[in-house]
């Protein structure tokens, strides 16, 4: 399936307001250790389970949400590279559409930026875990694990089952439980 003009028209400007949201937030951002780490932690645990569920529920077909959420993710099992020919708006469009409203609940600024960032990043981590040579910068956040890496996400793509955390994986083992015989 080719993609539509509206959905990338649709993804560039999910960017556009994610950082027009973010923008609006960052006078409410205070140092803080704890909401950095939840936030990212809790993108890897949204990750996988947002994974998880279009590898597994509804169809390609399903209206609106099949061909936007759903046909991706199983595109990508068909052809695991493809990720890697995607341009930044494809990789991270929908993830921003998804994070514009979660900018606005009443929560920590920091919290609610890193979550954010690292979801609308996900797909952008997702692809360097793919990409045959990755940016220099990327592959030092891989060795450090902060990101996901091709050796983590391997079991993944191996038996389609399992490991279906792509920010960093950090979350793999508590929803490999969950999601056991499911």
């Amino acid at each position: 399936m080719s993609r539509p003009y509206w959905i990338a028209a649709l993804d560039g400007t999910a960017l556009a307001g994610y950082v027009v949201a973010l923008a609006a937030r960052v006078p409410e951002l205070e140092l803080s250790l704890w909401q950095p780490v939840v936030g990212y932690v809790l993108a890897d645990a949204l990750s996988g389970i947002t994974h998880w569920f279009a590898d597994s529920q509804l169809s390609e077909v399903t209206p609106v949400v099949g061909r936007v959420l759903i046909h991706p993710f199983r595109d990508h099992h068909r052809d695991p590279a493809a990720l890697t020919r995607h341009g930044l708006l494809e990789l991270c469009g929908n993830s921003a559409l998804c994070s514009i409203p979660l900018l606005f609940l009443p929560l920590p600024a920091t919290f609610l930026a890193t979550l954010t960032l690292a979801l609308v990043l996900t797909n952008l981590f997702h692809r360097w875990a793919h990409d045959e040579r990755p940016p220099a910068a990327a592959r030092i956040l891989q060795r450090w694990k902060l990101i996901l890496n091709s050796a983590s996400h391997a079991r993944h793509h191996a038996n389609g089952r399992g490991a279906y955390c792509v920010t960093n994986g950090w979350f793999n083992p508590v929803l490999d439980r969950l999601t056991a015989g499911k």
